[in-house]
C-alpha cells in the first residue's frame, strides 16, 4: 500500500510506537519532575509561612511585655505623683471603692483615736504645697476625734525644715504615757492609708532621740510629757522619681539642651 512493503509499514508502526513511549517517559518525567518542584515550592512556602507565625508570636509577646511593663511604669508614677491623702475618722464616708471588710478595718483602727482625746500634737511641715495640704488634714482629723492640734514654727521646734525627713514621723518621749500610746494609734492609722515614712520599711512612730543626732534646742530631745509631735516632710520619693524621668528623658532626647 502507498508503494510501501508490509515490512516497512511494520518498521513504522514500531518506531511510532518507540517515539510515543520516549514522549510519554519524557512525560512522566516531567510530570515527576514538577511535582517534586511543586512540593518543594509548597515546603518552601509552609516553612516561610511558620518562620513567619513565630516571629510575629515573638513580637507579640515581646509588645505585650512591653505594654504590661509600661503600665506597671505608669502606676508608680501615678502613686508617686499622687497627693497624700489622710482621712482618719472621715475614712468610712469618703473612701469610695473600698470593700465593707476594708471600710470595718478602717473604722476600727481610726476608732481608737478618740481613746486619746485631749492628746496635744504640734504639728511641723516642710515648706511644700503637697505636705502643708496633708499635715493640715490630719490636723483637722484629730480635731475631731478630740486631740488638740497645733501648727509649730521652726522657731518654736528649734527643727529646721531642711532637717525633716521625707515622709511622716511621728514623736513622742520614752515614758510609755498615754501620749506614747496615742502616737501608737496615729501611727497604725496612718499607715492603714498608705502614709509612710523616708521608706516603706522605717517605723512612723519614734520615742529615742539618741539614734540621731540632734541639735541642742530639738524638741525631739525633750518632747514634753503627755505631748505628741508630728513632722510631715515631703513625699518620699517624688523628687528622685522626677530626677529619674528627667535623665531618661534628656537620655533620648540628646539634641535638646
Amino acid at each position: 500500500m502507498l508503494g510501501m512493503t508490509l515490512d516497512t509499514w511494520n518498521d513504522i508502526r514500531v518506531a511510532t510506537v518507540f517515539i510515543a513511549f520516549v514522549i510519554g517517559g519524557a512525560a512522566f518525567v516531567a510530570n515527576y519532575i514538577q511535582l517534586q518542584l511543586q512540593r518543594a515550592e509548597s515546603k518552601t512556602a509552609s516553612d516561610a509561612l511558620e518562620k513567619y507565625k513565630s516571629e510575629a508570636a515573638r513580637d507579640i509577646a515581646l509588645a505585650n511585655q512591653k505594654a504590661e511593663q509600661l503600665r506597671a511604669d505608669n502606676l508608680v508614677l501615678e502613686q508617686s505623683i499622687r497627693p497624700r491623702r489622710w482621712y482618719g475618722p472621715f475614712a468610712a464616708s469618703v473612701r469610695g471603692g473600698a470593700t465593707a471588710t476594708e471600710l470595718f478595718a478602717i473604722g476600727d483602727i481610726n476608732s481608737r483615736l478618740s481613746t486619746y482625746a485631749k492628746t496635744p500634737v504640734l504639728i511641723q511641715f516642710v515648706p511644700d504645697l503637697e505636705a502643708r495640704k496633708l499635715a493640715l488634714q490630719i490636723a483637722r482629723g484629730l480635731a475631731a476625734v478630740g486631740w488638740e492640734p497645733q501648727m509649730m514654727s521652726p522657731a518654736r521646734s528649734g527643727i529646721i525644715d531642711e532637717s525633716i525627713p521625707d515622709g511622716v514621723e511621728v514623736w513622742t518621749n520614752p515614758q510609755m504615757d498615754s501620749s506614747w500610746h496615742a502616737a501608737q494609734a496615729l501611727e497604725e492609722s496612718l499607715e492603714a492609708e498608705g502614709i509612710q515614712g523616708d521608706d516603706a520599711a522605717t517605723k512612723l512612730h519614734h520615742d529615742d532621740p539618741t539614734s540621731r543626732l540632734y541639735p541642742d534646742g530639738d524638741i525631739r530631745k525633750s518632747i514634753p510629757v503627755g505631748t505628741v509631735v508630728l513632722l510631715v516632710g515631703e513625699k518620699p520619693g517624688f523628687y528622685a522619681l522626677m530626677q529619674k524621668l528627667g535623665d531618661g528623658y534628656r537620655a533620648a532626647h540628646p539634641e535638646e539642651k
